[in-house]
């Protein structure tokens, strides 16, 4: 009997060290359950909405009405990694705001599906990437292989989340050209539904 007690003793410790692995050194976990409703506030302070209404018939492409408003989004001012800044204030057109980090398995695949969107909104959504919970280097390493820096404008900063009650990856945020909340979701979306959210957020700016 003491041997298996010493057997489930292991068991349990080897158990304990694998789930404190699970978000990486220092980072939260990237693989945490989505919330019940895709549309949330990471943190319930910003900009909380609505989902936008999407109604579809058998056989037809879903219809999308215009995002509904939510809080003014926080001002954000992002050091570019080619050089620049990016500011919110003073962006003209609609902004995909999206939150990733190198590290994040989630991001690996759904920031490569945002940039291949993205080709299809330039004229009239500004894409925006903020890296975070890493550093500069070992995410511009990433960057290359993800995404597009000429589809996607990105910076490295863990300033900005916060600000947005971002305590994970990956976060989206649709926010309109006058800089209110038009939508936001923790985690992956079908691209059919991302692209729903994107014109709902076009139609009603």
């Amino acid at each position: 009997m003491p041997a298996v007690r010493r057997f489930i003793s292991i068991l349990a410790g080897t158990a304990a060290i694998v789930t404190a692995c699970g978000g990486g050194a220092g980072t939260p976990a990237d693989d945490a359950p989505a919330p019940a409703s895709a549309t949330s506030s990471p943190s319930g302070d910003a900009g909380t909405v609505e989902p936008s209404t999407t109604t579809e018939a058998p056989g037809t492409a879903p219809t999308t009405t215009e995002a509904p408003r939510g809080d003014p989004a926080p001002e954000l001012t992002l050091e570019l990694a080619a050089g620049g800044s990016f500011s919110l204030r003073g962006e003209q057109k609609p902004v995909y705001l999206v939150f990733w980090a190198e590290w994040c398995s989630t991001c690996s695949r759904e920031i490569p599906l945002i940039d291949a969107i993205a080709f299809d909104y330039l004229d009239r959504v500004t894409f925006v990437a903020v890296a975070q919970n890493s550093s500069f280097e070992a995410s511009a390493r990433r960057a290359g292989d993800w995404f597009d820096p000429d589809r996607m404008l990105w910076g490295y900063s863990d300033e900005i989340g916060p600000d947005y009650g971002v305590r994970g990856q990956p976060v989206s945020f649709l926010i309109t050209a006058d800089d209110y909340v038009a939508d936001q979701w923790f985690g992956p979306l079908p691209e059919a539904e991302i692209r729903a959210r994107l014109d709902a957020l076009v139609a009603g700016s």
